[in-house]
């Protein structure tokens, strides 16, 4: 099977690639994938993926994304490289063939999708935390996000010990790619200590 999709992968177009792509995902995650559907995100495929599964693991969207991205590497012989929207490769504009993102799909009683997740407010604090694991710009101490119910916007705390002008323009992409994914983000100047280990208060 290997063989035949590389060589595939090597004679289609873009868009063709794309559907194959799909189509593997299908047939390799059969028992978990209920719908894929196929747009555009930042110039390149976005490839959304919907799965119904019974794990109650809250990080089981970014498990099967990343397993989706694994398995699509192997099968194609490094010919297609998918990366998940939030990654960290993403952030630093690594090349990538097209952006996937994994939902867990919710059903009621009688077996009918629910359309609106259960925990909207949930899913994204973890989608965003999930982006600011994987930071780690010089002096950062720490960087956070809570949710401000009252203004329904997600804020971003930081503490560092880099007083430079990169650290701000670092903070101001981040603000920008959340505002991209829809999401309604307010980024707070980072705070600056001597030490990490020095605590600090925020004012609202």
């Amino acid at each position: 099977m290997k063989p035949l999709i590389r060589k595939i992968l090597k004679e289609e177009t873009e868009k063709s690639k794309i559907n194959s792509v799909v189509e593997l995902i299908k047939t390799l995650f059969d028992d978990v994938v209920v719908n894929i559907e196929v747009s555009e995100l930042y110039g390149k495929p976005y490839i959304n993926v919907d799965i119904k599964t019974d794990d109650p693991a809250a990080n089981i969207e970014t498990w099967y994304c990343h397993k989706i991205k694994e398995k699509v590497l192997e099968y194609t012989g490094d010919e297609f490289i998918l990366q998940p929207f939030w990654s960290a490769d993403r952030l630093r504009g690594k090349n990538a063939d097209a952006f996937i993102d994994v939902n867990k799909k919710y059903y009621d009683d009688e077996e009918k999708p629910i359309n609106e997740s259960v925990n909207e407010v949930e899913k994204n604090l973890n989608m965003i935390k999930q982006i600011l694991s994987t930071i780690s710009w010089d002096g950062l101490c720490e960087i956070w996000v809570d949710y401000n119910k009252d203004d329904g916007e997600y804020e971003i705390r930081s503490k560092t010990t880099n007083r430079n002008r990169e650290f701000d323009e670092e903070l101001s992409f981040l603000d920008r790619t959340l505002r991209s994914m829809g999401l309604s983000v307010f980024v707070f100047a980072p705070w600056f200590v001597e030490n990490c280990d020095d605590e600090v208060e925020f004012l609202n």
